[in-house]
């Protein structure tokens, strides 16, 4: 048990099925109500005079989408009476009954503390942990503020399981597309069935692997989706993500969701992808930078677009020749060369470690504010 921030008076509460809260993170605003949220005690104030017992809850083996009602008991074996000043769980699928928020526990005395575990989507072992805050004299004492945990667990046995639960594709060039396998396997449902495939993004397309691969490693399979993302143009790395939406059969889960992300690395990255200029007085100086992201190097550049040539040499060419791969090269370029620029293009010749030279191109644009 650890010392807690003395809790504030708590209001109201959220009625749902019948006087149940769900106080977990996702309620912040309860639990900064009470002044408890993410805060952490000295290990050394810890105290073991109001203990949960037994501090633990085994439910066995259950289904997914199955309520599972627990009743804990608080005992003080203190000669004081504690007073239950705040209230936490670890999951949004564990509730407790709001009524708890307040309750005095006499001195060798004990209180219930009703809790409801909701399975939900949960596969395998699943677990959540339940924290009453207490102290003596109430909440409007000045005494320490200690916190109690009593904790669920057990098995729950899936309708059908998805392998693998998410995709990452990775990292990919702009152009390129990866295709991912994601299979189905019987769990309590041994008959169900998959379909309205379906995405949010163009990046990510998902559809049923007609007649299913029928390799080793999916032999056991039900249904398999094949996942494949395009990554798209860009001009700057980028992480997309997305949502593979489908419907099966199974009355406990009759839709599900897979989520899916990429990133997209371009050969050629410049920074920033805009300059903004302000509508009058264009002094100073604007950064650019040129990386490269793969093993390569630049070995010319020229820019244009500017209203003069940047280059120290008189001509609008910068020649450059790195003895590292994938690196950065920094210009600093005056404001007023770029003030009536639209955009500053920029033509590369990168050559990679096999000694190929190819050609890139990138733009920066420019906005000037009205």
């Amino acid at each position: 048990m650890k010392q807690r921030k003395k809790a504030a008076n708590s209001t109201g509460g959220i009625n749902m099925y019948g006087l149940i809260v769900a106080l977990s993170v996702v309620f912040v605003s309860f639990l900064v109500a009470t002044k408890l949220y993410n805060y952490k005690a000295p290990a050394s104030l810890r105290n073991s005079k109001v203990v949960f017992d037994p501090p633990q809850f085994d439910f066995g083996n259950r289904q997914q989408h199955e309520l599972i009602d627990n009743v804990f008991h608080l005992l003080n074996r203190g000669e004081n009476p504690a007073f239950v000043v705040g209230i936490h769980t670890t999951c949004s699928c564990t509730l407790i009954e709001e009524n708890v928020l307040g309750k005095m526990i006499p001195p060798h005395g004990a209180i219930s503390i009703p809790v409801s575990f909701d399975t939900g989507l949960k596969e395998g072992d699943a677990a959540a942990s339940v924290t009453i805050y207490w102290q003596v004299g109430g909440m409007d004492s000045n005494s320490p503020v200690y916190e109690s945990q009593a904790s669920l667990q057990g098995k729950v046995f899936p309708e059908f399981v998805i392998e693998p639960r998410t995709v990452d594709f990775g990292e990919l060039k702009p152009g390129e597309a990866v295709t991912n396998i994601v299979a189905f396997y019987p769990g309590n449902d041994k008959n169900f069935t998959i379909s309205d495939i379906r995405t949010t993004s163009s990046d990510f397309k998902a559809a049923l692997i007609n007649g299913g691969d029928k390799s080793a490693k999916y032999k056991d399979s039900l249904a398999q989706l094949a996942i494949t993302f395009y990554a798209p143009k860009v001009s700057q790395s980028e992480t997309l993500n997305d949502i593979v939406h489908f419907t099966s059969t199974s009355k406990l889960v009759p839709s599900g969701e897979i989520p899916v992300r990429g990133t997209v690395m371009p050969d050629i990255e410049v920074i920033p992808e805009m300059i903004v200029l302000p509508s009058s007085g264009v002094l100073g100086l604007s950064d650019i930078t040129i990386h490269t992201h793969y093993p390569s190097r630049i070995s010319h550049i020229v820019v244009r677009g500017l209203m003069e040539p940047f280059d120290s040499g008189g001509g609008d060419a910068f020649h450059v020749d790195p003895e590292t791969y994938n690196t950065a090269y920094h210009w600093r370029i005056p404001n007023t060369i770029i003030a009536s620029a639209k955009a500053i293009d920029f033509e590369l010749e990168v050559r990679n470690e096999s000694g190929r030279v190819e050609a890139r191109s990138a733009s920066v644009l420019v906005k000037r504010l009205n």
